[in-house]
This record gives structure tokens, C-alpha cells and sequence, in this order.
């Protein structure tokens, strides 16, 4: 039996993420970036309603992944 076997499927935020990361390695603005990010994260949304959820939740964070992706401050405040 493969290890491969008991592996959890990724989440999407998970393949938002990975995705974004792969894209600015290759050089791409966050505008070209974005989009195919996304795609790819709802594609493993298991169900309609977790696709239109990770839509949702993406989305409205829109802002603060540029301002990551660019580096940016993101204006999140963590305390330890």
C-alpha cells in the first residue's frame, strides 16, 4: 500500500496559496496570477457549495493576497 493512499486531498486555500507562490517565482503579476490561483483552488472544493464558499472567502481577501504577493504589508496586525 502507497503512502499516497492515506493522504488527505489539499484544501483549496491550500492550492490558492501553492499556486500564487509557483507564479511569483515565474515572474508573473499578481493580476495574471490571480485568476489561474483561484481556478485551480476551487477545482478541489470537494462540493458546490465549499467551491462557492472558497469563492467567497477568497475573494473578499482579494486585497490582502496582492499586498502579499507584491510584498506588501498587508495591514494584519498578529500578536503573539
Amino acid at each position: 500500500m502507497s503512502s499516497s493512499a492515506h493522504e488527505c486531498p489539499p484544501e483549496p486555500i491550500e492550492v490558492f496559496r501553492d499556486g500564487l507562490t509557483l507564479f511569483r517565482r515565474a515572474g508573473l503579476f499578481f493580476t495574471h496570477a490571480y485568476s489561474p490561483a483561484l481556478d485551480a483552488a476551487l477545482l478541489v472544493a470537494p462540493n458546490e457549495r465549499e467551491r462557492d464558499e472558497w469563492l467567497e472567502a477568497i475573494q473578499s481577501t482579494r486585497t490582502a493576497w496582492m499586498r502579499a504577493y507584491e510584498r506588501r504589508d498587508t495591514g494584519v496586525k498578529l500578536h503573539a
